[in-house]
């Protein structure tokens, strides 16, 4: 089975990096080369600056490599944590700017029963391999990495240069392809590294996605200068976290901000459920149940229905195929979606 990431990616990275204490130089030296590669790929050699890229125990930009190019995205993403461009006078200023953002909270299910099953070093390399992942797909959708807590990640999409619905289709698709890479990679690498791993209880995500319109964030600073951080407020932010919690493992939810402004399709979604005293019942909203000027807010909820979602995602349906249903691979057949500007410019369409 074909996939998007190789089989080979996550297998090779432990494999190459058995100690915590440092790597050795030849392995050292190849992470060297790959970034000057990947730089020189998307600036350029004589745009290299020779600046040496922190060590890692996952290299970096690898994952970012096929899904830039599947999603028409040139070059990489270098942002660092919490370095969203739009923002950063703010670290010294008392401003306050109202900017809209896409949220998504990631949060990683079972890593306190890996520490019970095996030795630290294990569950820490397994655990930042994770993230790291979370990081790599989150920079290949344009997403900026705001914060890591402990076993989860926050990550935005959006800026003054992108539209709001660009970023939230960057989002969804962020989320649709995390799932793909931590199911096809992760699960599969820990299950013949440890015998006795079960999916079930030993490995898990949730991921939370939600929008937030101008006039319903906030951006400033908290705390005092270099010993602050300049983080958005406002409630469809403050749910991405309550909405991952809801959300069904290895799935997602998704928010009443990206439901309503972007009209999302009812197909791409579905309503969670859970059973009581025999009966399925529809769970609809948020809870607990906020209240707002004394009545409930009654704030939707819907998970991302992933096979259906994955369809219109410009991904090979060789790779397709095998992800969703109604989809059959063939070499003899090449479809493409093509558009016409008002100018007569044509170009490829990529959702």
């Amino acid at each position: 089975m074909k996939k998007v990431i190789n089989d080979s990616f996550f297998s090779n990275l432990f494999e190459n990096h058995k100690s915590l204490v440092g790597f050795d130089s030849a392995t050292t030296n190849r992470l060297e080369e790959n970034r000057q590669i990947i730089k020189a790929e998307s600036y350029g050699v004589e745009a290299y600056t020779g600046i040496n890229l922190p060590n890692a125990p996952q290299p970096e930009y690898q994952i970012q490599k096929p899904l830039r190019k599947y999603f028409d995205k040139p070059g990489f993403n270098y942002t660092t944590i919490a370095q969203h461009p739009d923002f950063i006078n703010l670290k010294y200023s008392d401003e306050l700017v109202n900017q809209y953002i896409c949220s998504m909270f990631i949060d990683i299910k079972g890593s306190t029963r890996l520490s019970l099953k095996y030795d630290l070093p294990f569950v820490y390399k397994f655990k930042n391999a994770v993230i790291q992942a979370c990081i790599e797909v989150i920079r290949s959708f344009d997403g900026y990495v705001h914060r890591i807590m402990g076993d989860a990640v926050l990550g935005f999409f959006g800026s003054s240069n992108i539209t709001k619905e660009q970023a939230i289709l960057d989002c969804m698709n962020c989320a649709a392809m995390l799932k793909i890479v931590l199911e096809q990679n992760i699960q599969p690498w820990l299950r013949e590294e440890k015998p006795d791993f079960e999916d079930i209880q030993d490995f898990g995500f949730r991921i939370g996605c939600n929008f937030g319109d101008d006039h319903e964030v906030l951006w400033a600073n908290y705390g005092y200068g270099s010993t602050g951080e300049v983080s958005p407020t406002g409630l469809p932010v403050d749910l991405a976290a309550k909405l991952q919690g809801l959300s069904s493992k290895n799935n997602s939810m998704i928010g009443q901000g990206i439901l309503e402004f972007f009209n999302w399709p009812k197909n791409f979604s579905q309503v969670k459920t859970r059973k009581q005293d025999g009966e399925t019942i529809d769970i609809l909203h948020v809870s607990p149940n906020y209240v707002k000027d004394g009545s409930p807010l009654n704030y939707m909820m819907r998970e991302l229905d992933q096979k259906n979602y994955l369809q219109g995602l410009p991904i090979p349906t060789d790779i397709k195929q095998n992800l969703c249903n109604g989809i059959v691979h063939s070499n003899m057949i090449t479809l493409k979606n093509r558009i016409i500007s008002p100018t007569g410019e044509v170009y490829d369409f990529k959702k």
